[in-house]
Order: C-alpha cells, then sequence, then structure tokens
C-alpha cells in the first residue's frame, strides 16, 4: 500500500466519523420562533338539542357528507385542549376559517358561541372566527327530530351572524371593510393587528346573491364569491400592513381555486382519509426509525468511494433494487400492503449489511 492510498483512507474514515457524529448531536424538525396562533376549520357545529339523540337519520347524513359527527364533542373537546396545552408556549390566538355551523342555521351558531366563549373565558385565548359560505343566507338549514331531518328556516344573515361572534375578532378588529348598499358582499371582512407583528386579513367569501335565496333546497346555491373591491381593500392591508413592519396573513372561508378542478378521485368520507391518514403516519413513523441506517448507507458508499472502491457502492444499489423488487411482488403476497411500507427500509439495511461486510474484510 502506497503513502497516497493510507492517506485517502485516512482522510474517508475521518470524514466518516465527522459524518456519523453530526448525524446524532444535528436536532432534527428543529421549530424557531414563538407559535402565536393555531387554526381549526370544518367544525359543522350542530346544537345537541337538534341531533335527535343520535337517531339513525342524524348519523347517516353525517355519513353521507362525511361528517364525524358521533364523535363531534369528543372532537371539540380534544381540538380545544390540544389548543389550550399551547397556552405557556405562547400561543394566543384561535383562527377557524369558515365551515362553522351545520348549513347556517341560527341556533347552530349561538351554540358554537357559547361554546367557544366557555374555552376563551377558560384559556384567555382570543377565537377570532371568518363566516363561510355555507354559514351565511343558506337556505339547505336543517334539524333532526323524531328520527327524521326537517327543514329549518332560522336563516343565518350577516347582523345576525355578527352578533353571535361579537367577542371573536370584531371586538379586537382594527379596521372593517364597508361594502356599499347595493352590494353588501364581503360585508364580514375586517383585519386584527395581532401580537407578534402580524395582521391578519379576514375576508367574507360567502354570496349574497339574491338570486340564490330560494328556499326548498333545490334551487338554492351555496358558493363563494370574492368581489373585486373586497380583494382591492385585501391588497390596501397587506400594504398597510407591510407598511406597519407587520407581517399579513389572509383567512378566507372560500378557496381562492376553483376547487370543481380538482374534485375528481376526491376520497368520498372521512373514513376513508382517516385510513390513509394512519397508513401515511405509519410510513412516515417507519421512515424516521431507520433513518440512521440510511445515513450509514451513505457514509460507507463515500467511504468505498473515497479508497478508490467505486464498483462496490454501485453494486449496493442494485442490492437495495433487488430487494425492493422482492418485496414488491413476493412480500406483498404474503404480507399484504406491508409489505410495501418496509420494502423501502429494508433496502437499505440489505444495502448496509453488504457494504459493512466489504469494508470489514
Amino acid at each position: 500500500m502506497n503513502n497516497c492510498t493510507l492517506f485517502r483512507r485516512i482522510v474517508s474514515t475521518a470524514l466518516a466519523l465527522a459524518l456519523i457524529l453530526a448525524m446524532f448531536s444535528v436536532p432534527s424538525f428543529a421549530v424557531a420562533g414563538e407559535v402565536t396562533f393555531a387554526s381549526a376549520a370544518g367544525i359543522r357545529y350542530v346544537a345537541r338539542d337538534r341531533r335527535d339523540g343520535y337517531s339513525d337519520a342524524f348519523l347517516l347524513d353525517a355519513r353521507t357528507n362525511g361528517l364525524q359527527y358521533e364523535y363531534l364533542d369528543g372532537l371539540m373537546d380534544s381540538a380545544l385542549d390540544a389548543v389550550a396545552s399551547r397556552r405557556s408556549a405562547g400561543l394566543k390566538y384561535l383562527l377557524i376559517p369558515g365551515g362553522l355551523s351545520y348549513n347556517g342555521e341560527e341556533l347552530n351558531h349561538t351554540a358554537l358561541a357559547e361554546r367557544l366563549e366557555l374555552f376563551e373565558n377558560d384559556t384567555g385565548i382570543d377565537v377570532i372566527v371568518c363566516n363561510g359560505p355555507g354559514d351565511i343566507m343558506n337556505t339547505k338549514g336543517a334539524r333532526f327530530e323524531g328520527g327524521k331531518k326537517v327543514p329549518d328556516y332560522g336563516m343565518t344573515i350577516t347582523s345576525v351572524f355578527k352578533t353571535a361572534y361579537a367577542e371573536f375578532g370584531w371586538d379586537i378588529a382594527h379596521t372593517a371593510y364597508n361594502g356599499s348598499r347595493r352590494d353588501t358582499s364581503g360585508s364580514l371582512s375586517y383585519s386584527v393587528r395581532l401580537e407578534g407583528g402580524y395582521r391578519l386579513i379576514v375576508m367574507d367569501a360567502a354570496s349574497y346573491d339574491a338570486m340564490s335565496i330560494s328556499y326548498g333546497g333545490g334551487d338554492s346555491k351555496v358558493h363563494g364569491r370574492l368581489t373585486d373591491a373586497v380583494l382591492a381593500w385585501a391588497a390596501g392591508q397587506c400594504s398597510a400592513a407591510k407598511a406597519a413592519g407587520e407581517i399579513p396573513i389572509g383567512m378566507c372561508g372560500w378557496s381562492f381555486v376553483d376547487p370543481t378542478g380538482i374534485s375528481e378521485g376526491v376520497l368520498e368520507n372521512a373514513g376513508d382519509a382517516a385510513e390513509a391518514l394512519a397508513v401515511a403516519t405509519s410510513f412516515l413513523q417507519l421512515i424516521a426509525m431507520f433513518l440512521p441506517s440510511l445515513y450509514v448507507l451513505y457514509i460507507l458508499r463515500v467511504l468505498l468511494q473515497g479508497m478508490g472502491d467505486t464498483v462496490t457502492p454501485m453494486i449496493s444499489g442494485f442490492v437495495e433494487l433487488a430487494e425492493r423488487l422482492f418485496m414488491s411482488f413476493i412480500a406483498v403476497k404474503l404480507l399484504g400492503r406491508y409489505a410495501l411500507l418496509y420494502g423501502e427500509v429494508f433496502a437499505w439495511v440489505a444495502a448496509d449489511i453488504m457494504l459493512i461486510i466489504v469494508v470489514l474484510k
């Protein structure tokens, strides 16, 4: 062995040790700065006295619309408890961008407001709400009684909505949008100056088109609309925020892009979504557990290449490929989808074993 080869091996080994030490000393997923607000959406609250004792009609309607109403109270309590637990870490605001009531019923809005008031009083966290299109002027309101779903004509208009949620945003509003008498669109828009140097711009995207107000269900249209006037007001708020050294944050209960173009293939119900989320979470947890083996794989490859061996690292790549093919086409018949989850990490381990054997020889 000549001096040049010995020197390269010493340098490669030193670099490998440095990478290993760095792997265990650098914290992952570190988040700098103070968390000042949380967000929750899509509550679609139904007052307890309107759930008809969780009748079949109530639960069937919930499942048809992909809603987990049988767990509504538990989900609400769990979400609010999670937000409250961050109070000591500096969390000051809870933002709720639309989807407040089932279908815009006044009594459901009132019941939710009472629940949020208890949360504010108990935690000191300010709740700031924004109406969604279905929360205002919605003629599809309903309640459940006697084992049936029946129409509810307690449609929520802007003044009623603002009264119900007067303590959840408007009480600390910095400015409010003032529409014209001829066009009341966006009349529930306002801005709030948050602590920490932020300006929250709340945009009312409900449709106030008189042609959409038609009882009877079939002719009623619940859709969103951001008018040019509201967008111009929001742009002015962004400019004012930047001039004041604040970071503007927009909040709206309606998508800024047309959702119909991406509706194909959307999961049909929340059960499918929950299952997909569970699988994704399991895969991420598995990947996280085996990340050290991936780091070792990279280090060993670089180590061998530094010592002049370029063939073995290439062969290790074929070992990974062979292991993935085995898990995808053979092991999957025995283990099901879990073979696909483990295929990635087992490929790393198989390549590690091969490279370690070569290095130790």
